[in-house]
């Protein structure tokens, strides 16, 4: 799509982020507790990620999966999806997605490690 000598690329990425409701149903010292971290920080630095390399948000909604092969991996039904668009005017511009999700699942681990208060 051009807009004023500008073309844009888009994306729908979804990622879970756990809500309050969820870390308020186990022991904060369960292993389901701690899962929920990883997933909050890999949910805030996916972002920050995506940002970096010239994603911007346009809109996000809740998807609900009713897809049961999906559903155990999440912990709940639901995924945030997210609508990206990138600019032709930003350096990443057709460089395809431009995140590192292993290696940003990893750092996400290692943030929640060590932010859980023992």
């Amino acid at each position: 799509m051009k807009f004023l000598d500008q073309s844009f690329e888009y994306l729908v990425h979804g990622m879970f982020n756990p809500s309050n409701e969820e870390f308020d149903e186990h022991d904060y010292d369960s292993k389901e507790y701690k899962n929920l971290e990883h997933k909050r920080e890999y949910f805030n630095l996916m972002l920050n990620e995506l940002g970096a390399v010239g994603w911007e948000v346009v809109s996000m909604w809740d998807d609900p999966r009713k897809d049961k092969k999906i559903a155990p991996l999440v912990g709940r039904e639901k995924i945030t999806k997210f609508l990206f668009k990138r600019s032709s005017r930003s350096k990443h511009y057709r460089t395809g997605f431009g995140a590192n999700i292993i290696a940003i699942n990893e750092l996400a681990k290692q943030q929640a490690e060590a932010n859980h208060i023992n």
